[in-house]
Parts: structure tokens; sequence; C-alpha cells
């Protein structure tokens, strides 16, 4: 089961403590849920379409590699805002060298 955020679902809004954010979660072309952020320094979490449900969310993200949903969840966005991860550790031994 693949999931994805199209970045044109995106909406951002600035927040006294940070960023908040809310994107549409799709499985292909369905729209499987809203993932949200409340840009207070709090957890990304998601509202699922009454079809889904969270185990099955659970289980995607597990089959991506992620423990926990919420890191699934940011992964998505990273993807449709084009953020790469980062090996800091291989980063600073490329240049200590």
């Amino acid at each position: 089961m693949k999931f994805k955020i199209d970045v044109k679902s995106i909406k951002y809004l600035e927040t006294p403590r940070g960023v908040s954010f809310t994107a549409a979660l799709y499985q292909g072309q369905i729209t499987v849920g809203t993932v949200y952020n409340l840009g207070d320094g709090g957890e990304t979490s998601i509202r699922v379409v009454s079809t889904y449900k969270q185990s099955q969310l659970k289980q995607a993200a597990k089959d991506a590699g992620y423990e926990d949903l919420e890191f699934y969840l940011d992964s998505l966005m990273n993807e449709a805002e084009g953020v790469i991860d980062i090996d800091i550790d291989a980063l600073m031994k490329e240049h200590s060298k």
C-alpha cells in the first residue's frame, strides 16, 4: 500500500510557535485523510477518511521501515516538499578528511 502527499494540497499557516500545516494524504487518486501539524511543537497527526483505518496506515509505515506513524507522515511531507534527508555523521566524516 503506497501513500503520498500531493504538494498542491499542502497549506501552511504561521503560528506564534512555528508553522502549522495541513495536507491531503492519497493512496493513488483516492483521498485517504488529512495530515496536519498545529505548529506548536507537537506531533504530526492524521484524520482518516471513514473507509480507512489507522491500522492500515500504521502497517504502511512499518512496510516503509518506520516504527512510528508520525515519522512516516513526516517523511511523506518531506518527500512532497522536496526535502532531502542528510546523514550528518557521513557528512562530518567526509569533511574531516
